[in-house]
């Protein structure tokens, strides 16, 4: 259970941001994991300065896309659903480029760095090496690979660890996950 305050952030380009949002909705907090508390801690951690650019691999209902754009100067967001709750975000934010499709074919076509790369897309073991394999390449130098899920599924522990077995792997309490490469 999350102890803190409801927490509301403003930012010039977005609209505030409740930090006790659930990323999927009637799941409650998970113990913090469906809260955007850890997350935040990541972007304070990596996106410090907010002259900082994001690749999101999955967006679901633009839940971390909204406290991505919050922190950084650009984030761009890829997922093969558009959802009406991501529409009308993308509508209304300055800073947010949304692609629909998938990944794999994102990151073949993309000829852009970034300085922090998320992946929240697929949570197979397989499927994380893939999203990882595609998009690391897309990874400035001194970039952070990150993610969410690593405490909450197997599958994605067991990718993350493989993809950078000699990496101090950081952890958050919504369970996301980064490794400064």
């Amino acid at each position: 259970m999350v102890d803190k305050e409801i927490e509301k952030m403003e930012h010039p380009q977005s609209v505030p941001i409740d930090l006790t949002t659930e990323r999927m909705p009637n799941r409650g907090s998970q113990g913090g994991f469906n809260l955007l508390f850890g997350l935040n801690d990541l972007c304070n951690e990596f996106l410090d300065g907010g002259n900082k650019t994001v690749l999101e691999l999955g967006v679901c209902r633009g839940v971390s896309t909204k406290l991505f754009a919050h922190h950084a100067q650009r984030v761009v967001a890829v997922d093969r659903i558009r959802r009406g709750a991501v529409r009308k975000l993308v509508d209304n934010t300055t800073n947010i480029e949304f692609h629909r499709m998938m990944f794999k074919a994102f990151c073949k076509q993309c000829d852009e760095k970034f300085d922090l790369i998320y992946v929240d897309g697929r949570h197979s073991y397989q499927g994380v090496r893939e999203d990882l394999h595609h998009a690391l390449p897309l990874l400035k130098k001194g970039g952070v690979a990150s993610g969410h899920d690593i405490d909450r599924n197997n599958g994605v522990r067991k990718a993350v660890r493989k993809h950078f077995p000699k990496a101090v792997i950081r952890t958050f309490s919504d369970s996301s996950w980064a490794v400064q490469l």
